[in-house]
């Protein structure tokens, strides 16, 4: 076995190191250069303003909507089919039977009938009939949700439901995400009431941008320009990121119960509570559950058991039982409202930083390599 000679080992060291410092450099000249370009965008991007820090809204003691759990009973589940779409489901049927009926909506990503099988256990021990069925794949990419096929699959559940049960009162309990689809369901078919748990409220596009701003509040208004620009520039890119659920709330005539968590970091509940309240006008019981996240826990199951059982009073009912216009329970700990995002201008273009930062970091390596800065159809061009 023959060993190459000390100089040529020497050489396949140094083109070694030399590789290995020029990859070094093309991963900190594309990093550095795609700060830099979104800094600079950042800065000239107009229509920005900070977010707004809001007023704690009044509230008032849950005790005083002066609800009572009903009383725990059997129930059994059996597996469902719904039509017309014939998705699988699970449809929890209380032993005395029911006067109300749920349709239960998950929130983001893939959910199939189990995912929200216990919630709907809970209910029918109170008795409230629940149906849990398999969330329609809306595709692997993250660009498109096709909100308006999950809305007809939450309509059609709803229908299955009262055709199923016979219940004189037929909803929907949404989660999360679910706050987007509930409302515009609510306008495909009849529904007789609505549970609100954690709903955005706000655009999919400003509680991304919430969220951000929340983690850096307190930073000086050009660092906080710079997620609030990134998104902005990315919001065609998306399908469903400016999707206003206000109009689908101001259009409904029904009792809804809005159900938040005062510590949750997810949806910006002061900003979320303001608005329902505008739009629903009368018709929003709004709880925030002192220390509560982005979630959805047995008591609050149980709070919309006993609301149901009152007969879901609001504000407009009027009268001696009917509920304050208020916020009770905790003031969210988040007051933070949200951010005007920037207008989208062609120099915050994504696909522009990428090839501005794809070409310097190709100078820079060719460069590191010993080649000649400039590819050879440039250096064509220039001469």
């Amino acid at each position: 076995m023959t060993t190459a000679p000390p100089r040529e080992r020497r050489a396949h060291q140094r083109t070694g190191l030399r590789t290995v410092r020029a990859a070094g450099l093309g991963v900190l000249a594309f990093t550095g250069t795609a700060a830099l370009l979104l800094l600079a965008s950042s800065l000239a991007a107009p229509g920005w303003s900070r977010a707004p820090v809001l007023d704690p809204p009044d509230t008032v003691p849950v005790a005083d909507l002066g609800l009572t759990t009903p009383p725990t009973g059997g129930f059994t589940v059996t597996s469902d089919v719904v039509a017309p779409t014939g998705a699988d489901a699970w449809l929890a049927l209380p032993d005395d039977g029911a006067d109300v009926a749920l349709v239960l909506q998950p929130g983001a990503g893939a959910a199939d009938r189990d995912r929200m099988r216990e919630v709907a256990e809970h209910l029918a021990a109170l008795g409230i009939a629940a149906l849990t069925y398999d969330k329609r794949d809306t595709g692997p990419s993250p660009l498109t949700r096709d909100y308006p096929a999950l809305t007809a699959d939450l309509a059609a559940a709803v229908d299955h439901l009262r055709e199923r049960t016979g219940a004189g009162h037929v909803g929907i309990l949404s989660v999360s995400e679910g706050g987007w689809l509930a409302p515009a369901a609510a306008r495909l078919t009849d529904v007789d009431l609505l549970i609100l748990a954690v709903a955005p409220t706000v655009t999919p596009l400003e509680q991304v941008s919430w969220i951000a701003d929340a983690r850096i509040d307190g930073a000086p208004d050009w660092v906080r320009r710079i997620p609030a620009t990134a998104l902005a520039s990315g919001r065609d890119r998306f399908d469903y990121t400016d999707t206003v659920p206000v109009p689908d709330l101001a259009a409904l005539d029904v009792p809804v119960l809005g159900l938040w968590g005062a510590e949750d970091g997810i949806v910006p509940v002061t900003e979320a509570v303001r608005r329902s309240r505008a739009a629903l006008d009368g018709h929003l019981v709004a709880v925030s559950l002192p220390g509560v996240g982005h979630e959805l826990p047995p008591e609050a199951l149980d709070l919309a058991a006993a609301w149901l059982a009152a007969g879901a009073p609001t504000p407009d009912d009027g009268g001696a039982d009917a509920p304050e216009a208020l916020l009770h329970g905790a003031a969210p700990s988040r007051l933070l409202g949200v951010a005007e995002l920037p207008d989208a201008r062609w120099f915050m273009h994504p696909l522009l930083h990428l090839a501005v930062s794809a070409l310097v970091t190709t100078l820079v390596v060719r460069r590191a390599l010993g080649h000649h800065a400039l590819p050879l159809p440039l250096r064509r061009a220039r001469s």
